[in-house]
């Protein structure tokens, strides 16, 4: 799996295939879309595990990963 960069310590991957596997091991339903910057006036979008980004801040996940802070 393709971590791209965390955010709030939750990891982002850059397939939807990526995020529902990942989602399935930790037991969390769905995923959210974050925008993240890759230049001036250039974004990429990004898979979060979690219907919205609230659900996934409030799980204990089984491995941790150090925040990047950014997105939306």
């Amino acid at each position: 799996m393709a971590i791209i960069k965390t955010i709030d310590g939750r990891p982002l991957f850059s397939k939807v295939r990526e995020v529902l596997d990942y989602g399935k091991k930790q037991n969390i339903e769905g995923y959210h879309l974050h925008r993240y910057s890759i230049g001036p006036n250039m974004y990429r979008t990004g898979y979060m595990a979690g219907e919205t980004h609230e659900v996934v801040l409030n799980l204990n996940l089984t491995s941790s990963a150090s925040s990047s802070g950014g997105g939306y």
